[in-house]
């Protein structure tokens, strides 16, 4: 008579039979974390300290939004398209400089014919000792250079030049509002290249509300 073990029937040693050897279940190996990075690759220092660089640069051309506020004002972003503004406008001003001088003989104007030379020409124009174009080219040099102050939140750490700035882009738009009035009512003939000007200053006064705002309620505070 054949011995069976304790706790084990003829069934269950026939359906243990039927099933087979026991399988083991291999659970993957876990992915490794931290010093070797998503992929299991190992991140050295140097891979660490390019991640902090382009951080750092990131918040140096973005910087920090006023609080409650969702864009800065001041972000390099934003100020490029300004500065880029002003140089043209202090381009054209020069332009216009020359030919008041007599460096250039004729003034480029494809929709007035004449008019910009008989603006540029005028009594007005000669009223003062050097061209009226000349104080342009100066103001808009000077808006380039005061855009380029500061970093990406000089709202808080330069609010005196972002004053500055916005003082001198007023003082522009409104010479060239005063100089259309002009062109309209006294001399009656129209600059093509001035109310382009007069287009980029009112451009650069109306970007640069924000930023006068944000660093007047900072040094409010």
């Amino acid at each position: 008579m054949e011995v069976i073990g304790e706790g084990v029937g003829p069934e269950q040693d026939l359906r243990s039979s039927v099933r087979g050897p026991s399988r083991t279940r291999v659970e993957p190996a876990p992915e490794r974390v931290g010093r070797e990075g998503r992929a299991g690759r190992v991140r050295g220092p140097r891979a660490a300290l390019s991640d902090a660089a382009a951080g750092a640069a990131r918040l140096v051309i973005r910087g920090a939004p006023p609080p409650g506020w969702r864009r800065n004002p001041s972000a390099w972003s934003r100020r490029l398209l300004l500065v880029a503004l002003a140089a043209a406008g202090c381009a054209l001003a020069t332009y216009l400089t020359l030919y008041q001088l007599g460096i250039v003989a004729a003034v480029w104007d494809p929709v007035f014919g004449d008019g910009s030379q008989r603006v540029l020409r005028s009594a007005l124009s000669r009223a003062r000792p050097i061209p009226d174009a000349a104080l342009g080219a100066a103001a808009y040099a000077a808006e380039l250079v005061a855009l380029l102050i500061g970093g990406g939140e000089r709202w808080r750490t330069r609010p005196r030049v972002v004053l500055a700035c916005g003082a001198v882009a007023a003082a522009l738009a409104g010479t060239s509002v005063l100089l259309l009035v002009l062109q309209a009512a006294v001399i009656r003939s129209w600059c093509f290249l001035c109310i382009v000007s007069a287009g980029i200053s009112f451009a650069v006064a109306a970007a640069e509300v924000d930023e006068i705002v944000a660093a007047v309620l900072h040094a409010g505070g």
